[in-house]
Formats: structure tokens, C-alpha cells, sequence
């Protein structure tokens, strides 16, 4: 399960028990309204949503912890940034949907 890596890579950066940790496992959670679980291993999974987590961070302008550029490779070493994008673009359709809904209501 992906949320083994993320815990690993908390714990391993020690970003556990902050808000990149807590923000990662929303996206995981969010990410189960997806089909990424049928094309996408775990291991990507929680990389992806340690990314997506950390973007949110720098966006917002709030503290969170640097991570080295090659952070995903701790989880794995054949790891490829180019999987973790297609896994957000994926996860990230949920959030696309609900801003197209948001603004359909609001007209």
C-alpha cells in the first residue's frame, strides 16, 4: 500500500507529523476516486502524492520541508519523475471536475 512509503518517507526526511505528512495522506485518500490503482504501482502512488503535497506547500507560501531533488528515489531507485506527473495528472482530474462543477453552479 502506498501509505507504507509515504510513513517510510516521512520518517526518512523528517517531515512526519507535519502538515506535508497529513496533506500527502489526503491526497492518497483522494487519489481512491481515480483509476491510478489499476495502472500505477504503490510505490509511485506515494510518491505522486508527496509531490502533489509538497507543490500544494510551495503554492500556498507555507513552511514546508525541503526535499533533495532526488527525494523519490529513496522510495525506489528506478523511480522516474515522469511517472509521478502522470500519476497527478491523473489524481488531479478530481480536482479539475470539482472546480468545473463549482463554477457551473455559480453561473
Amino acid at each position: 500500500m502506498p501509505n507504507t512509503y509515504i510513513a517510510q518517507l516521512a520518517r526518512k526526511f523528517e517531515f512526519g507529523g507535519t502538515s506535508l505528512e497529513k496533506y500527502s495522506y489526503s491526497f492518497l485518500n483522494d487519489s481512491f476516486q481515480t483509476l491510478v490503482y489499476l495502472c500505477t504501482h504503490p510505490k509511485v502512488i506515494a510518491a505522486t502524492c508527496i509531490y502533489m503535497s509538497h507543490t500544494f506547500h510551495v503554492k500556498k507560501q507555507l513552511q514546508v520541508t525541503e526535499l533533495p531533488a532526488d527525494w523519490f528515489k529513496h522510495i525506489d531507485p528506478e523511480l522516474e519523475l515522469d511517472h509521478i506527473i502522470d500519476a497527478k495528472n491523473i489524481i488531479k482530474t478530481i480536482y479539475d471536475e470539482e472546480n468545473q462543477r463549482r463554477e457551473t453552479k455559480s453561473h
